[in-house]
């Protein structure tokens, strides 16, 4: 490199090849499931959970520059067999969202909100049993959020599990919702294939 010249800055990748695909759905949870969503975010249309306006002007402050949401769906989550709705029990439903920044203090901010706003959120659904604890060997430092609510004799409880995770110049989020209880193992091991991807190509 000549005498005085600067290294270009590296680039990253495009946020959307961070998050889950459908192909890592079916190989961690099995066939049935399909994308109902994905949505790319800008400074004008990030959201967090309970994220205002105004809140949205403080994530250009703190160095916002993209966005990518995708969720997914199991195909046929019910049943109908003689006379009676039965549901597939397991995975209902998963969700990766990754959040890129212009620097490492973009994430170190956005985890302390996400991670304030939800915890806020669910410990006031009196009928919600919420857990969150700090979760290692995931990112520079990681929560692990799980719920779970009664819902009714034939669809049984409902349960999430939610890894939210900084690395680097970015935030993430690993979600599963379930009739039962989620495998922490699937869920953990889609997170940190996000993970992974983020390290390498971020």
């Amino acid at each position: 490199m000549p005498i005085g010249a600067s290294a270009a800055p590296a680039l990253k990748a495009p946020v959307k090849v961070l998050g889950l695909s459908l192909s890592d759905i079916k190989h961690a949870v099995g066939s049935g499931f399909k994308q109902t969503l994905a949505k790319g975010m800008d400074k004008n249309t990030v959201a967090l959970s309970g994220t205002t306006a105004s809140q949205k002007k403080v994530f250009d402050l703190h160095g916002f520059e993209s966005g990518y949401l995708t969720t997914f769906g199991r195909i046929k989550p019910t049943s109908f067999k003689n006379g009676k709705v039965t549901v597939v029990k397991g995975v209902s439903s998963a969700s990766s969202l990754v959040f890129s920044f212009k620097d490492s203090s973009g994430p170190n901010w956005a985890f302390s909100y996400a991670s304030t706003a939800v915890a806020k959120a669910f410990k006031a659904i009196k009928s919600m049993k919420f857990h969150l604890k700090g979760q290692s060997g995931l990112g520079d430092k990681a929560l692990l959020m799980t719920t779970s609510t009664a819902i009714s004799p034939t669809f049984g409880s409902v349960s999430t599990t939610t890894f939210i995770w900084r690395r680097g110049s970015y935030l993430a989020e690993v979600a599963l919702g379930a009739y039962g209880s989620v495998s922490m193992s699937q869920a953990l091991g889609l997170a940190k294939l996000v993970d992974s991807r983020i390290d390498h190509f971020g």
